[in-house]
Formats: structure tokens, C-alpha cells, sequence
């Protein structure tokens, strides 16, 4: 779970002991010029073929080279910010692999600017924690994915009581303290790794995909002129920003039930999904377990309270993949939901293209307020279950 708390030495975790596999991690790190001649491959590629494409884009479309390393809670570089921009003017941001353990190149492409001063954020952080802590010595304060999308700020400081570096994880827009707590299937919002979720024995075909992806079209990365297919059934008019850090499931809800022309509420939608956490007064927003899911989408129900447009639906099991979105999107022209550990998206499209790279058109809800689209690689990511919906 994720809590807003007074921050405190006590709640300090250290979190950076916990990989077993770091050296692999480190051995096949990802130069910044290399992820950037690779994300201007894909980004030309996506541009071209129309998949990427945002209100009033001049067609001037251009990767700014300088990048932004942000990490994984282990302390081990995750991912090469860059920033689209279109004269000058970011319109999104592309996430491009800082290992090749990921197993693609770039990882997300994102149609939404970031609303993020990370200077600023980096800042604000060390001086919440050094006005806290003042016993603590402060080492650096860097950018890290503590839940994905979600981007926060590591603070690493010396702990002279115990002699020994610790850290702390700060949410980059509220500055509240995120504690590391197990996720689970109820999307609660918590800590969690993507590289630990990588099995080890799949680490070498994860990395021979990255090296057969960065040789594309010769010698040279980013070169590839492979043709992109897609589909997207949203745009931007479709997207709805969660309110709070727990109705990720509720405002996926939301979307969809705006899409068959439903006009329920997030209040509406959380009581049906039983999303209120009762033990406070009043009650507080709570996440929400994948069976009050489905039963707002009509597993068991049916309208005018509930959506009544449930198919089926996939957990954790081997029908989670991307051919499944694909042909439910081409089957029906209908959305899905789609989780990931501690979150609820909406996918609402795909791409592909004939060197094998396969990509998702996801709807966030996340940020709060404000949410972002972007595509995602099929593989930079775990995948934990599919709500199906026509």
C-alpha cells in the first residue's frame, strides 16, 4: 500500500539489497546514445505510418536528445526518458529500455506530455527529507519507477546510528512517503520491481530480443523502415483522469461506460465496485478486488446500475496475451481492460509491425487528475489480467 505520511527516519526503507540478479541487470546496460537512435527508429516509425499522432501536430516531429535516466526501486537505471517534441514544444514522452533484460528497445510511447519538473521535484524532495532527517546524511536524489507508470524521487542518504546507506522513495507530486508493501490482485497501490517480476531463465531470450530488435535495418540502430499496422478506437476525448491514488479500476470504468454512451459516475461506479474503505468516517476510497470488477461490467448483474456488457475475462493465466486484445478489438471494436500489478488500465487499440514488435494503445487513468495515452511494447511489461467487454 501507498500512504501519505509524515515523513519520518522510521520510515526509511532500504530496498536496493533486494535484487539477486543486479550484475546481469548491469552487464547489459543500455548507453542513453544507443536508446536514442533506437527511439528515433520507432518514433519515425509510429509518426509515419499515423500510429502516433496528436492534436494540431505540425508534422515537425522531433526526439530531443537530451535524456532523463529514471531507475528501478533497486537503485539499477530502468528506462532513457526522451522527449517528443513537435517545434520545440514536448507532446510526449517515449520510454526507451536502459537494460536490455527488458527485452525491447523502447518500452512506451507516450501521446501525453509530462506535467513533471523533475529538477524541481529532485529538489522539493531532498528538502522535505533533509528538514525531517536532519541526522541523516544526504547522497543524491534521482528520478525511479516505484510503481508502474507511477514516477517518484529516491532519496539515498548515510544513516550514522546503523553506518550504513539507506533510501527513501517520495512521491514526486504529492512529497508523500511510499512504503514498500506486497502487491496483490487488488490493485492496491504499492511498491513493486519490473525487473523483478523477469524471471531469470528468461533473461537471455529477453536479451536476444533487445539485440535482434537494435540491429534492425543493418549495422547502424534506429534504422529499421519496418511497415506499422494499427488499429485505435479512442482518442484523446476518451481518456478520464482518476481522482485519487486508489480508483485506477473505478475511472477504467468510467471510460468504458462512457463508451457505450452510459452516464455513471466514478461515486456510482465505486459503490458498485465496493471501492470505499468502511473503517474510516466517512468512508475513504479503497482499491478494488478483480470479482467487484466484473461484477460492475455485468459478470453477474445487470443495468441500469451496472454496465451489463461483460464477455469474459482473463487472470494471471495463459490467455493474458497480446493476441487476445488484438482479436477482441478486431472481433468487436470494443475496449478491455487491462492490469498490471496495482493497476487498471483501458486498452483500447494495437500495433505491429513485420520485424515482430507488438504494442498496446493504452488508456491510463493515471496521473491523478490528469491521466496519459501512450502505446506499450508487449514486452516491456507483466501483464495480470483482461476484462473483455462488447
Amino acid at each position: 500500500m501507498l500512504f501519505a505520511l509524515v515523513l519520518m527516519g522510521s520510515a526509511i526503507v532500504s530496498v536496493a539489497s533486494a535484487l539477486d540478479n543486479r550484475e546481469l541487470l548491469e552487464e547489459n546496460y543500455v548507453s542513453a546514445e544507443v536508446a536514442l537512435k533506437n527511439s528515433e527508429r520507432v518514433v519515425n516509425n509510429f509518426v509515419n505510418s499515423g500510429a502516433y499522432s496528436v492534436d494540431n501536430m505540425s508534422g515537425k516531429v522531433s526526439l530531443n536528445p537530451n535524456s532523463l535516466l529514471i531507475y528501478d526501486i533497486h537503485g539499477i537505471p530502468l528506462y532513457h526518458r526522451f522527449s517528443i517534441e513537435d517545434e520545440n514544444k514536448e507532446i510526449g514522452i517515449i520510454k526507451a529500455a536502459a537494460s536490455k533484460v527488458l527485452g525491447c528497445t523502447v518500452c512506451t510511447i507516450e501521446e501525453t506530455p509530462s506535467s513533471l519538473d523533475y529538477e524541481m521535484a529532485a529538489a522539493n524532495a531532498k528538502m522535505v527529507f533533509m528538514q525531517k532527517n536532519e541526522n541523516m546524511k544526504f547522497i543524491s536524489a534521482v528520478p525511479v519507477c516505484y510503481r508502474y507508470p507511477e514516477i517518484g524521487i529516491m532519496v539515498n542518504c548515510y544513516n550514522a546510528s546503523s553506518e550504513r546507506e539507506e533510501c527513501i522513495i517520495i512521491d514526486a507530486r504529492d512529497y508523500s512517503v511510499v512504503l514498500d508493501d506486497s502487491c496483490n490482485h487488488m490493485n492496491v497501490p504499492g511498491v513493486w520491481s519490473v525487473y523483478d517480476e523477469i524471471p531469470l531463465c528468461e533473461y537471455p531470450k529477453r536479451i536476444q530480443q533487445w539485440n535482434n530488435e537494435n540491429s534492425y535495418g543493418g549495422n547502424e540502430p534506429g534504422l529499421s523502415k519496418a511497415t506499422l499496422e494499427y488499429r485505435k478506437i479512442w482518442n484523446i476525448n476518451n481518456l478520464v483522469g482518476q481522482p485519487n491514488e486508489w480508483w485506477c479500476a473505478v475511472t477504467s470504468g468510467k471510460m468504458i461506460a462512457q463508451w457505450f454512451c452510459v452516464d455513471h459516475d466514478l461515486n456510482h461506479i465505486a459503490d458498485e465496485m465496493e471501492a470505499w474503505d468502511d473503517s474510516t468516517t466517512p468512508p475513504s476510497p479503497a482499491g478494488v478486488i478483480w470479482e467487484n470488477q466484473k461484477h460492475y461490467y455485468g459478470y453477474d448483474s445487470s443495468p441500469p446500475d451496472h454496465l451489463g456488457r461483460y464477455l469474459t475475462s482473463y487472470w494471471n493465466n495463459y490467455m493474458v496475451t497480446w493476441d487476445t486484445a488484438y482479436n477482441h478489438i478486431q472481433t468487436h471494436g470494443d475496449p478491455l481492460t487491462s492490469s498490471v500489478p496495482a493497476h487498471v488500465r483501458v486498452c483500447a487499440g494495437w500495433a505491429r509491425n513485420a520485424d515482430g514488435d507488438k504494442y498496446l494503445y493504452i488508456f491510463d487513468p493515471g496521473p491523478i487528475n490528469e491521466g496519459s495515452i501512450h502505446w506499450e511494447n508487449w514486452e516491456s511489461i507483466p501483464h495480470r489480467g483482461y476484462i473483455l467487454v462488447a
